[in-house]
Formats: C-alpha cells, structure tokens, sequence
C-alpha cells in the first residue's frame, strides 16, 4: 500500500479547468481505479463510499455526489452505473484534434538541417542519431496525415533533405515506410563526411564575408583630394592620329556585348605581344572555370577581392588584365552571350538577356575576346599577377571542377 498512486482531488468546479495541476475527468476515474486496485477494494460498494472522499468539499464533483446517492430512481448499485453517470456529467473538454490535412502540411513543413547530422538526440533516455530520430518523426506524422501507404508528398521531402543525405536516397520510393527506411540506412561514414565538406563550405563563406568587411572599413576617406587623386587615375591620356576623320569604331559589334554601355573600351589596335597575352589570359580563365555552388561562390569572391586589391585607385586595360569569371559561366570567346556568360537554346541577344548579368569588367572583357581572337593560341612567360590560380605551383584553388 505503500506504492499505492496518490489521486488528486476531483472538483468539477468548471472555473479550475484551465488550472494544469486540474485532472480531467476521465484521467481522475483511471486514476481512482488504478488506486483502488493497488488497495485492493474490489467490491462496488466499497468503490462507491471510497469515491466521495476523493471529491473536493463543496465542490459541483461532491454536490452531484450527494444528490445521486439520494435519488432513490437512480441506478447507483453498480460501480458500472456510477462510472457511467459520472462520465455524463463530467464529459471533460472537448480536445482540439488536428485532421489529416494539418497533419499533412506538418509533415511538408519537416525540414532536417546539414549542421544537425552527425549528432545525437536524447529519445526515452537513449541516444538516437539524429537522421535516424527525424525519419522516425516523418513516418509517425505521415501515418496521422494518413498518407504513409502512398507516395504523396515524397518528393518534396526528398528535396528538402541535405545534400548529403539526398544523394543517397533514391527518388522512386514506394511509400512512406520504404522512404524513411532509406534514411535511416544511409551510411555513417558518408555522412561524417558529408557534414565535413559543408562546413569546410560555409567557414569558407564566411572567412570571405569577414575579409570584406575588414577591407571595406580600411577603405582611404572620401575627401576632395582623393576624389580628385582617383579621376586623375582614371583619365586616359592619348593623341588622336592627325588624318583621323572619324570616331573610334565601337569594339563592340553584334555577338552579345552591350555597347557604349560599359566605362572602358578596349584598344582599336592589338600588337602581336598584346594578342599573344590576351590569348594566355584567356586560356588561364577558361581552364579555372568554377561551379556555381557554394565552395564555387566562395573561390570566386576570394579572387574579385585579389583583383580589385591589385589594382585598386587604378584604370587597368582589361585586355591585359582579364577579370574573375563567374561561377556556372562558359569559358570566352565561346559564342556566348556577354552580359549573362552563358548559351541558351534558342540562342538570345545581350539587349534580351534573361540574366542574371555578370560584372561589367568580365561582360567588357568576354567581348574583348570574342572581336581579337582569331588565330591560334601563342604562349607567353607572363600572366597577371592576381591570376595565380595554383596550376603550376600547387595553391589550392582555382583548380577545381569546370562546368
């Protein structure tokens, strides 16, 4: 008796519901039953005299009590009959209960996120892998959505997952059992290193977000004089020709660029020297295409920040100097449209360019390319001292996959 559960008093008092350390009807009669098994009152007279001393004192619980005990048309012999009579007087609140629709969006709305892979959750005390918890958690709430014997809503799921685990995870899934099973079975070890390679991603990301900003506050002040100092370097000093009778043609002809549209224009003329630096130039870019992904993103913000360092305050000639190109672009000179770096099918112009635009220096530099390329590659000793992609002496970057 000493193990006996302690039940809590019963009111009924309609002003106490909202109290939380107020029962509910049916969970005070589970409970004065449980207690009087562990008594052992199996009689339903004793049951029934017990009962009073469980209700509050002048509460509506014990009010009702006393009046059924004296009502001599009741049936109050049976523990039964009280049981019943107290369940129609003490319905308990109506829960509110979520339909196979809300549940459904619930289980949308399920998202498991890179950083949490590879830990541990406490479940009853127990350690449980996290992917391992998380399809658990989607395949109970696909059964309340009544879903778990169909495919629906698989692939959105499916496409929400990591990376890491998406790949692993075969898109034909028959039902919700087969899905989350196919979770549950993805290898450890690729996940470890999964997880590894995203975070070396995102610290990538964010050392290139830090450098920004450190350059960004060293930046020389705004003063008349260094405005005056920068339009000085950036004005071009050059003696027209004496017989020349008409402006400078426009570099950029029909193929993609977007005319006077951009602040530098390459030279009229290239010499042999210049031509054969252009094309070393342009091979170095093509063989350092990046992905656009993040690791992509993150190489190709480290380079524009090399660049505009070596040459900052000045006008450098493209032509010689070549700019970054973005991520998930083709390689110059490829036909490709200036503004955008890419070939559509069907092809557009650059005036109908779909976007997104590329840098005015790399559209400005593509179409430099595509109007002086015309012979075949001539090999130079130098290169651009911002280029140094890692080729020749093992840096890492700029070495890695190309579209």
């Amino acid at each position: 008796m000493a193990n006996a559960e302690i039940v809590p008093m019963f009111s009924g008092d309609p002003e106490t519901a909202a109290d939380p350390n107020t029962v509910t009807p049916s969970t005070f009669i589970k409970k004065f039953r449980s207690h009087m098994r562990d008594l052992a009152v199996a009689s339903d007279a004793e049951r029934i005299d017990a009962l009073l001393d469980y209700l509050v004192e002048d509460s509506p619980a014990e009010k009702w009590y006393k009046d059924l005990k004296a009502d001599p048309n009741a049936p109050t012999t049976t523990w039964a009959a009280w049981q019943t009579a107290f369940a129609l007087r003490f319905p308990g609140p109506q829960k509110a209960e979520r339909t196979a629709q809300e549940w459904e969006r619930e289980l949308a709305g399920m998202k498991l996120k890179v950083e949490e892979l590879d830990t541990t959750v406490q479940v009853g005390g127990a350690p449980v892998f996290a992917h391992v918890n998380f399809a658990s958690k989607l395949l109970e709430t696909a059964k309340l959505a009544k879903v778990d014997t169909t495919t629906s809503g698989i692939w959105q799921s499916r496409d929400a997952l990591p990376d890491v685990l998406r790949e692993k995870i075969p898109a034909n899934q028959g039902n919700w059992t087969d899905y989350t099973d196919a979770i549950k079975a993805v290898d450890r070890v690729h996940i470890r290193e999964g997880v590894a390679k995203a975070k070396k991603a995102q610290e990538m990301e964010r050392m290139v977000r830090d450098l920004a900003t450190r350059d960004k506050s060293r930046q020389t002040p705004n003063t008349p004089i260094s405005k005056m100092a920068m339009q000085m370097s950036q004005t071009n000093l050059a003696t027209p020709k004496a017989n020349a009778k008409t402006p400078t043609a426009n570099p950029f002809g029909p193929g993609g660029g977007s005319g006077n549209l951009f602040r530098q224009a390459p030279a009229t003329e290239m010499s042999e020297e210049a031509l054969s630096r252009l094309r070393m130039i342009t091979e170095k870019l093509g063989r350092s295409l990046l992905r656009d992904d993040a690791a992509g993103r993150a190489e190709y913000q480290r380079r524009v920040g090399v660049w505009e360092n070596t040459y900052a305050g000045a006008r450098p000639r493209l032509e010689a100097t070549g700019y970054p190109l973005t991520p998930g672009t083709i390689a110059p000179g490829s036909g490709e449209c200036f503004a955008c770096g890419k070939i559509t099918t069907p092809r557009h112009r650059s005036s109908e360019c779909p976007g997104p635009k590329v840098p005015w220096q790399e559209s400005t530099f593509r179409s430099i390319v595509s109007k002086y390329l015309r012979a075949a590659p001539v090999h130079v000793n130098t290169v651009a001292d911002w280029m140094d992609f890692g080729e020749e002496d093992g840096e890492d970057f700029g070495t890695g996959s190309t579209e």
